[in-house]
């Protein structure tokens, strides 16, 4: 494990500018530390090469490193330096994950709170606490821990509130399971239930029996499905209207019912067919999603950022 930062976003790299005083960086392990573990190490660099010796105006990295021993622990990775010798970029600072920073003033103040200004800041520290697998032949798991519940789920459910749902797919949280009916050449249906109790997510919709959101005017392929980023929905289409080719997009955040994107059309190609054997389903790499245009031979791409 390492920490701080750097002004060239370097990971696990801490870059303070010196005015000639030295800094002092150090990982502390709260618990106890056996004998297989590896000392805490401290690495300082200016332009990527080990230095012994700073001067007034350089650019250096700092880097704390400490393993951990088998078990849980608290770490605390610390750098600081004498009032007035030195900035930190606060930009490109850089913490294992799941840890708190705070940041000191003077000689002995420390808060989580950002100082004002930042050039009164005299040291930075990242602090947590983590699970670790035994430390052998210079390898090591670990992972960090954050409060939750378990929710158990329906065991099963029906699926459908009246349609022909085909593929599911679901919300960020995952606390809702969609469909989209599939083969429907005259309006894209969205089916939701939740996955807790398989009860619908929604009521008062435009839709079949009212749980169902419906964007009447544009087809549905053999095997609809959606691409998902930010709690919105990203169906591939064919808007009957002028057989433009694109992705619908439908907000579903929160537990309001759902709303078309303030963009509800992306509109990235034209000459489709208005018949639904002609849209593929929908391939989701990150925030990229895929759609494919059998019509005209076209892979389609949308980044949902």
């Amino acid at each position: 494990m390492s920490f701080g930062a750097s002004v060239k976003k370097r990971a696990t790299a801490a870059a303070v500018l010196l005015l000639g005083l030295p800094v002092v960086s150090q990982a502390v392990l709260d618990g106890p530390v056996q004998a297989s573990v590896p000392s805490p190490t401290i690495e300082v660099e200016s332009g990527g090469q080990p230095i012994g010796t700073v001067s007034a105006g350089d650019v250096v990295s700092v880097k704390s490193t400490q393993a951990s021993p088998a078990g849980t622990d608290g770490q605390r990775f610390e750098s600081v330096w004498a009032p007035g010798t030195g900035t930190i970029d606060l930009a490109s600072i850089d913490a294992p994950e799941g840890f708190e920073l705070e940041y000191r003033t003077g000689t002995a103040t420390w808060s989580a709170t950002v100082p004002t200004p930042t050039s009164s800041i005299t040291g930075i520290r990242a602090i947590g606490g983590v699970t670790a697998s035994a430390y052998a032949g210079g390898v090591q798991t670990w992972q960090t821990a954050s409060p939750g519940a378990l929710v158990s789920g329906a065991p099963a459910f029906q699926g459908s509130s009246g349609g022909d749902g085909w593929d599911v797919f679901f919300n960020d949280d995952a606390s809702k399971v969609f469909n989209i009916w599939h083969h429907n050449a005259s309006a894209i249906n969205i089916d939701c239930h939740l996955a807790v109790d398989g009860t619908s997510c929604y009521s008062g919709l435009n839709g079949s029996g009212g749980t169902v959101f419906q964007a009447s005017g544009y087809l549905t392929g053999g095997k609809s499905s959606a691409g998902r980023w930010n709690n919105k929905l990203y169906s591939f289409t064919v808007r009957t209207s002028d057989a433009a080719v694109g992705f619908y997009c439908v907000d579903v955040t929160g537990s309001a019912n759902p709303t078309p994107c303030s963009t509800p059309f992306i509109q990235l190609g034209t000459g489709g067919s208005t018949s639904w054997q002609y849209i593929s389903e929908v391939v989701q790499v990150g925030s990229k999603i895929y759609g494919f245009d059998l019509q005209n031979d076209v892979l389609m791409c949308l980044d949902a950022t």
